[in-house]
């Protein structure tokens, strides 16, 4: 079973494929360090938890401009929080989304 240290995508999976395969096990052997970096590039994000953030965020800036609509069609001032929510459930979306 040939495996390849570049689709090794945990540290499980390294120790599985050090198992399996002799030259994951000498490339571990001559450069530890370098082959657990290597695993941590290949690692995948937990994209459950990725999507939750973004929906809740997404949530969190639907509703907080709905609210600031509201509150300027009524001609009613638009309380700092609301901007503050607006702007930060914003940036924090941005920032997620944009993160690589």
């Amino acid at each position: 079973m040939d495996q390849s240290l570049s689709k090794v995508q945990s540290i499980r999976g390294l120790s599985k494929a050090m198992r399996a395969d002799e030259t994951i096990l000498e490339e571990v052997r001559n450069d530890p360090v370098g082959a657990i970096e290597q695993v941590m590039r290949n690692e995948l994000p937990n994209t459950q938890v990725y999507r939750m953030v973004v929906w809740a965020l997404g949530a969190t800036l639907i509703v907080s401009l709905a609210g600031t609509i509201t509150l300027s069609y009524g001609q009613i001032d638009i309380p700092d929080l609301l901007v503050a929510a607006n702007a930060g459930a914003l940036g924090a979306l941005a920032g997620i989304v944009t993160q690589n």
